[in-house]
């Protein structure tokens, strides 16, 4: 059994324009308040630059709020405020048709194992 405490499930989501890494704790805050627990749900928010990967678009770099939750348990209920179009921090999420789009389609466990890299131990344990 493996039992591992640091290790916090996350979805991203396209940063609109205008964000700012300055905007990330108020952006935790903000979504605290839409997701109203008893406890705390974000562990953080995080500005960085990635590719997106459905469909082509150039090899280009864009930037993308990195939201981690306390638990994975939360991670449905943060998709569903951002592809509802729930979000209007600052006024900087616009009305999209069809919804907000988010990436976290690989499943929990998976994203563990590639992350921290479970592959390469497991095949130096067992190999």
């Amino acid at each position: 059994m493996l039992h591992v405490t640091d290790f916090h499930h996350y979805l991203y989501t396209a940063a609109p324009s205008g964000f700012q890494p300055q905007d990330c704790e108020p952006f935790k805050a903000h979504l605290e308040t839409l997701l109203a627990q008893h406890q705390q749900t974000i562990q953080s928010v995080q500005l960085t630059m990635r590719q997106n990967m459905y469909g082509f678009q150039g090899n280009v770099d864009a930037a993308y709020i990195k939201i981690t939750v306390t638990d994975p348990k939360h991670i449905n209920r943060l998709r569903t405020t951002i592809e509802s179009n729930q979000l209007n921090y600052k006024g900087m999420f616009k009305y999209v048709e069809g919804g907000v789009m988010t990436f976290d389609i690989i499943q929990y466990v998976l994203r563990f194992m590639i992350d921290c890299k479970v592959s390469t131990i497991l095949g130096w344990l067992y190999g």
